[in-house]
């Protein structure tokens, strides 16, 4: 049986996953207002060329994402998640990212190591580092035709925003 506490924990780490797959979305989808949602406002990000803050890797990411690549598609794996503090979590995730251009993609293994802040009862991103791990830059030819499958899209015109 868990104790309460135990049960809280669960929650809490529900509610870091979460977060954890919002920003996913929203960076594949290029969608502001839910990449917006994973930082605390006084947040701090550093990704490779970028290191700032977590609002400011926001509006330099959007539309640096939206011109470089035609397709985006984050998957995060294992997250080791160790609380330090009632509201305090250090995180560590996998994340393997296809980025696809004209006629190649870039495949990029790394990690998140996040500190996770739960302030006004939302856990959200306080601080972030972006390891790398490995990459790949494969050229590449469509394998599918296009009009067989639903487009995705990298907008609010992409099916999962038809709810």
């Amino acid at each position: 049986m868990c104790t309460e506490p135990e049960l809280q924990r669960l929650f809490d780490e529900r509610a870091i996953r979460r977060c954890l797959t919002d920003y996913c979305r929203a960076i594949d989808r290029i969608d502001a207002d839910l990449l917006r949602t994973v930082f605390h406002p006084d947040s701090h990000a550093a990704y490779g060329s970028y290191n700032g803050s977590g609002p400011g890797f926001v509006d330099y990411a959007i539309p640096r994402e939206r011109d470089r690549w035609r397709a985006s598609q984050h998957t995060i794996g294992n997250s080791t998640i160790d609380f330090v503090a009632d509201d305090v979590a250090h995180v560590e995730t996998y994340v393997h990212a296809e980025l696809v251009a004209e006629h190649s993609v870039v495949h990029f293994g790394g990690r998140y190591i996040d500190r996770f802040e739960r302030r006004d009862g939302q856990w959200k991103i306080a601080d972030r580092v972006v390891v790398h791990d490995l990459d790949r830059l494969e050229h590449t030819e469509p394998a599918f035709p296009i009009d067989k499958f639903a487009e995705g899209r990298r907008d609010s015109d992409d099916p999962s925003y038809r709810r």
